[in-house]
């Protein structure tokens, strides 16, 4: 019997169906849309700033370069940055993040980062702190101490997860 996506998604912790999955994916893409919106944006406060200030025309042009080069949003960053938001937003159980519940930091968080003993000890003790002495800080897949206002907005937006300490550096 052939597996349907609903079944793949169960198993790899991902949406439970395909309408949820289309509406994360949706998300995802506004969310990269943003980002590219928002560098376009500085992009053009950047070089507005340095018509103003800088009066050599050679200036000018390397400056003008280095903004440009520093607001490109090229596609490596694009894709590690959707891998990174797919796992905080459309990420059922937030499997394979600091917010997995359970007792300790998840194993697929330690195997990945088995080599950086600095970083697994920076998880370790922020996880600690986000989660006191329960096993679990995670209401209906959206981390519990998060802005509520937030939380609805991200929801009606189409995410399903939230997988990161929000708020947690007060």
């Amino acid at each position: 019997m052939p597996k349907t996506c609903k079944n793949r998604s169960n198993r790899r912790g991902g949406a439970v169906d395909k309408n949820t999955t289309r509406k994360c994916k949706s998300f995802l893409k506004k969310k990269q849309q943003k980002m590219i919106a928002d560098a376009k944006d500085l992009y053009s406060v950047f070089v507005k700033q340095a018509k103003q200030k800088v009066k050599d025309k050679d200036e000018l042009k390397q400056r003008m370069q280095n903004i440009k080069k520093f607001t490109t949003v090229d596609k490596k960053a694009l894709a590690f940055a959707d891998k990174i938001n797919k796992t905080i937003y459309c990420n059922v159980g937030c499997k394979g993040t600091m917010l997995e519940p359970g007792e300790k930091i998840s194993s697929t968080l330690a195997e990945k980062y088995k080599d950086n003993k600095e970083l697994l000890k920076f998880f370790e003790a922020t996880r600690k702190k986000t989660f006191g002495k329960k096993t679990d800080v995670l209401k209906d897949n959206f981390y519990e101490k998060a802005p509520k206002k937030m939380v609805e907005e991200i929801k009606k937006d189409g995410a399903i997860s939230l997988c990161s300490p929000v708020g947690i550096y007060k």
